[in-house]
Parts: C-alpha cells; sequence; structure tokens
C-alpha cells in the first residue's frame, strides 16, 4: 500500500465513525504525528547559550519563587489548591491516553470490517491505560535525557564559543537528536502495539524500536506528509477565521449603531464562541485522522506491505 490510498482509508474510517471524533478531542495533545518537532527543539537546546539553555532545564527555588510567603500566609489554601490541580491534571491524562488507546482500538476493528462502537472502544482504552501511560511517560523521560544530553557541549562549554564549540554541538545533535526521534516513533509504534497485540512494556518497546530501524524512512516520509497536512490544516482554519471575520465586522458595525457598546459586546462573543466550535470540532477530527492514520500505518509495515516513496522513485529512475 502507498501513502495516498492509507490516508484515504483513514479519512474515511474518521469522517464515517464519528464517535471517534469525542476521542480525537483528547488524543490531539499527544501531539500525535508531530515527531519532527524533536528536531526544532533540539537544535534550539544546543544552539542556545549557556544561560538560556540552563534556564531551560533548572526550575525557580521554592523561596525565590515567592511561592514560600504565600504559603506561610495560606498553607491550607495553596494545598488544597495544588490538590485540586493534581486531581484535574491527573484525570485530563486519564482521559488523553485513554483516548489515544481507544481510538488504536477502534482503528483496528474498523480496519477489518469490524463492528465497535464507543463504549467498547472506551473500555479497551481505559484498561490498557497503565501500560500505555507508563511507556508514554518512560519515552517523554527518555526524549528528555536525550535532548539535555545534545545540549551538554553548550552547558560545559567544550570546544569554547568559537567554531570548535559550533563543531563539537553539532556532533551532539547529529548523535543524541536522531535518537531523540527514534524514540519518539517508538512510542506511537509501542502503544500501538500495546492496543492491538496486548503486549507488556519491555516487548512493546523493543517490537517499536525493531520496526523503526527496518521502516526508519518510511516512517520518516510518512510523519512529513502529516506535518504537511498540519499546516494545509492550520493555514485553512487561518483563511476561514479571516473570512469569517468580514461580515462580523460588518454586522458588528450595525449592532454598534443600533444598540451600541452592549451590541458590539454581543456580535464579538458570538464570533469567538463561533471560532471556538470550529476550532474545537476541526481539531477533534483532525486529532482523530492521525491517530487512525498512525494505526493504519502501523498495521501495513507489520505485515511488510510498505514501500517508501524515496525508494520507488529511485527504484524508476534506475531501471531507465
Amino acid at each position: 500500500m502507498y501513502y495516498r490510498p492509507l490516508l484515504k482509508k483513514a479519512l474515511e474510517i474518521t469522517i464515517r465513525n464519528k464517535f471517534l471524533w469525542i476521542f480525537g478531542v483528547f488524543a490531539a495533545f499527544l501531539g500525535n504525528g508531530g515527531v519532527y518537532d524533536i528536531l526544532w527543539q533540539g537544535w534550539k537546546y544546543i544552539t542556545s547559550s549557556t544561560s538560556v539553555a540552563i534556564t531551560r532545564f533548572s526550575t525557580l527555588s521554592f523561596e525565590e519563587s515567592g511561592w514560600a510567603a504565600s504559603y506561610s500566609q495560606m498553607p491550607w489554601v495553596i494545598i488544597g489548591a495544588a490538590i485540586i490541580i493534581f486531581i484535574l491534571g491527573a484525570g485530563f491524562i486519564f482521559l488523553v491516553v485513554s483516548s489515544q488507546g481507544s481510538l488504536i482500538f477502534a482503528t483496528q476493528k474498523l480496519a477489518a470490517n469490524r463492528k465497535v462502537d464507543f463504549k467498547t472502544a472506551w473500555k479497551e482504552g481505559v484498561a490498557k491505560f497503565v501500560k500505555l501511560f507508563s511507556f508514554h511517560l518512560f519515552g517523554k523521560i527518555l526524549i528528555f535525557v536525550l535532548l539535555f544530553l545534545a545540549s551538554v557541549p553548550v552547558f560545559l562549554k567544550v570546544g569554547g564559543e568559537g567554531s570548535l564549540g559550533w563543531i563539537f554541538s553539532f556532533i551532539s545533535f547529529l548523535v543524541f537528536v536522531p535518537l531523540a526521534l527514534m524514540v519518539s516513533f517508538s512510542i506511537i509504534y509501542g502503544a500501538t502495539s500495546i492496543m492491538i497485540k496486548n503486549v507488556g512494556f519491555r516487548e512493546a518497546f523493543h517490537k517499536s524500536l525493531d520496526l523503526f530501524k527496518k521502516y526508519w524512512l518510511e516512517s520518516l516520509e510518512f510523519a512529513l506528509l502529516l506535518l504537511a497536512l498540519n499546516v494545509f490544516v492550520a493555514l485553512a482554519l487561518a483563511l476561514l477565521f479571516i473570512f469569517l471575520f468580514l461580515p462580523f465586522l460588518a454586522l458588528g458595525t450595525g449592532f454598534f449603531f443600533i444598540f451600541g457598546t452592549m451590541g458590539l459586546w454581543i456580535n464579538i462573543t458570538i464570533f469567538i464562541l463561533l471560532c471556538l466550535i470550529i476550532f474545537a470540532l476541526v481539531g477533534s477530527v483532525f486529532g482523530a485522522f492521525q491517530v487512525v492514520a498512525w494505526t493504519l500505518f502501523y498495521l501495513q509495515i507489520t505485515k511488510g506491505d510498505f514501500i517508501s516513496k524515496i525508494t520507488r522513485i529511485l527504484g524508476a529512475v534506475f531501471k531507465r
């Protein structure tokens, strides 16, 4: 299978099964398809000045942050707020991770033309939450460590601040950032393995690494393709909001002359609510689409049924 039929199938599954959109609202926060962001982060870390880099990896002390004074004055308020924030954060993480698992499970069933509903998919996502969360947490920590190691030459000023220092920084980038990128892909494949094949943590990680090593070129091409789709959707949304703004501008002028300032604020509120609804709808659909696409891609490469675009182009050239 090639990229175009796969993406077409992913879009069909996403559009036809609207219950996937609910999962997509939360799964989008995992940044699926955004693995190329690792390259940008790694480059920023090693090219930033020492002070900026250290600030990025350090936290303000408790005394200097002003929290100590607030805590001494209102200890129970601070503790209560911290507990509430922790509960809300934990609940949100539960929804995000479980939604991704539910999408993967549902996609596998729908790709095989088998029936699945929201309740069944959600139960499977919740059942695998601990495995998925542990895998994501391990992967994120590993990526952070690798990006930190990539920026070590900046911290230690290896080679000084001249051209030699840049050489060491660039070598560090070439060594550790690709490893972080590999881990990022492994998170996607490992999470899919956990949901589809019900494997353990260690087995999922090893299998995902092996899968990336075998299909690294295809993985990079597919991620780049999804990145291009992300940019296209973002630009399309921006244009849509601009076109929506023009009639609301005229409407707001009329409201202002008829109802005064209150009419203007009503018009602005309606416009903002409409934009938020459109953004949430598109975000949920596209968030679901990306997980569906990655799951279908995983299913194809595990079958050995995929050839990269570059390989096909080079094959056609050399045949001539």
